[in-house]
Parts: structure tokens; C-alpha cells; sequence
């Protein structure tokens, strides 16, 4: 019988692995608030909002994140990131709170919402996500027939930068181990020990570089957020 694949994003899906036998654990919380700016058009301010960095600022309280995702008319997200324990964490969750430090704690990101005539979209609360990082205390099971990969596997704290390619760095070496099965291939001790030192490996080397992105960060010290952060 071949191997499954696994990747979970929702809720039902992290039943599912638990279903298997394995367990999440999440070691680094963190929240993600976020909401949609929009703007107006470039055909009625030609000199609108033309930046498409993603942009990065880090703030006593946390760190918020901002990209261009449209110019018709000008649309940006904007996300503050902070630990669930941090009293900023409540004030985020309601939209003047949530406007408040982000025009307060973050300078060069209010510069462009508030340069570009941005108005927050919607009325409601700002989205909430967790954001922190998590992996399965086992993350295959040669026994039961499964691999996960992905987020499923091991998720990332956003800053690091380090989910996307390694989800391709999963699929690519377990892709490559469901076609052996199909070829007939039988070491299955073997393909499963590969699995777990390659994603113990992944694990190792994001610990490192999340450790490396957060230390760099030095004018905030002692502030309650980066206390507990690193």
C-alpha cells in the first residue's frame, strides 16, 4: 500500500494528524492581527502609493509587516505581530486599538498609509492568526503509511522567512520518496529515517535563523515583547 502525503492548514486537517498519532507542539507563540487598506486609484492620483517592498518594521510592542497587493484601485495589508501574553495583544484585537499602534509604535509604515490617503476596509475587528512556530512530535509514520509535509509538519514565525522554501524542500525529498514506492523500493526504515533526520535538520536550522533575525533587533531591549521572544 503507498505512502500518503499529508499537508494540513485548517483546524479539521490538524484533526486529522492527531487522528494518526501524532501530537502539535508549539514552541515560539504568536499572534498575527491584520487588516486591508485601501486607496485610491492611480488614474485619480497618478502619484498613489507605488512601493512594493514588503515592509518590515520592528515597534517597542512587536513587529508589523505591510505589502502592496493591488494599484486599482490601491490596496495594502497591513499585520502587527505579537506574543498572546503582551498587552498589546488585547488592543489589537479592536480596530481603533489596532489603528492606534500602528500610527503610534510604527512611523514609517503610518508614513504610507497615512501619505497615500489609506482608509482601514470594513467595519469590523481586524483578523486574528496564530503566527508562531509548531511541528509534529512525529511527522511521519512508515507503519501506518504517512508522511506530512508542509505546514503540518513544522510551521514558521513569519520573520524568518523560511516556510515557503521549505515546504518545497519537503515535497521535493518526500515526492521523490513516494515514487520510489511506486517503483517498488522496500527500505522503508531506511526512507523513514531519511525523512526525520532531513526535517530534524530543517527544524535545527530555523531555530537558528529566527534566533538571528529577532537578535538583530537592539533598540528595543528590555521591552517586554523581546524579552519574551528570544
Amino acid at each position: 500500500m503507498p505512502i500518503t502525503a499529508v499537508h494540513c492548514k485548517s483546524d479539521l486537517d490538524a484533526y486529522i494528524i492527531n487522528k494518526l498519532g501524532a501530537r502539535t507542539v508549539t514552541s515560539d507563540p504568536l499572534l498575527a492581527f491584520y487588516a486591508v487598506f485601501t486607496g485610491p486609484s492611480p488614474l485619480d492620483q497618478p502619484e498613489v502609493d507605488n512601493d512594493h517592498r514588503t515592509f518590515i518594521e520592528a515597534t517597542p510592542e512587536g513587529w508589523f509587516y505591510s505589502a502592496l497587493l493591488s494599484r486599482q484601485p490601491c490596496t495594502r495589508i497591513v499585520a502587527f505581530h505579537t506574543v498572546p501574553t503582551h498587552s498589546s495583544a488585547k488592543l489589537a484585537r479592536r480596530r481603533d486599538g489596532f489603528l492606534d499602534l500602528l500610527h503610534s509604535s510604527a512611523p514609517h509604515t503610518s508614513a504610507i498609509i497615512l501619505g497615500n490617503d489609506y482608509e482601514i476596509s470594513g467595519d469590523g475587528f481586524p483578523g486574528c492568526t496564530a503566527a508562531g512556530s509548531s511541528y509534529l512530535d512525529k511527522a511521519c509514520d512508515f507503519e501506518n503509511r504517512w508522511i506530512a509535509v508542509g505546514d503540518s509538519a513544522m510551521a514558521f514565525d513569519p520573520l524568518s522567512s523560511q516556510g515557503m522554501m521549505t515546504a518545497l524542500e519537503m515535497g521535493y525529498y518526500v515526492g521523490a520518496t513516494l515514487a520510489s514506492q511506486l517503483d517498488g523500493a522496500d527500505a522503508d526504515e531506511r526512507l523513514e529515517e531519511g525523512i526525520i533526520e532531513l526535517y530534524e535538520g530543517v527544524k535545527k536550522a530555523y531555530v537558528g535563523q529566527r534566533a538571528y533575525y529577532y537578535g538583530i533587533v537592539k533598540r528595543f531591549e528590555g521591552q517586554d515583547f523581546w524579552n519574551k521572544i528570544i
